[in-house]
C-alpha cells in the first residue's frame, strides 16, 4: 500500500513539473505584465505615463457612454394570440 502512495505521489510531482517547464514562459510573461501593470520596479523610479490605465479608461468610456438598446425580434413570425402574447411579453 505505501508502494502505491509512493507511485501516485511520484506520477504527481512528475506531471506539476511537466506542466512547470511547459508554462513556464508563459509564467514569466505574465509577471512581467503584471509587474509592468503596477508599475514595480527595482529602481524605484515611478513610470510617469501608465499604459495600461490610459487602455482601460479609453475602453471604459467607449463601453459606457451609451447603454446598450436590447433587440428583441422573434426568430418564427407566429401569428394569432400566442404570437400576440409572446411579442407583448418580450
Amino acid at each position: 500500500m505505501a508502494d502505491k502512495k509512493s507511485d501516485l505521489v511520484k506520477s504527481w510531482i512528475a506531471k506539476l513539473q511537466r506542466e512547470e517547464k511547459a508554462h513556464g514562459p508563459w509564467r514569466k510573461q505574465a509577471e512581467a505584465a503584471e509587474r509592468d501593470f503596477f508599475d514595480d520596479r527595482s529602481d524605484n523610479k515611478r513610470q510617469l505615463f501608465n499604459v495600461f490605465f490610459s487602455t482601460v479608461q479609453t475602453l471604459h468610456s467607449r463601453l459606457y457612454s451609451k447603454a446598450p438598446a436590447p433587440d428583441v425580434r422573434r426568430r418564427f413570425e407566429m401569428e394569432g394570440p400566442l404570437g400576440q402574447a409572446a411579442k407583448q411579453a418580450a
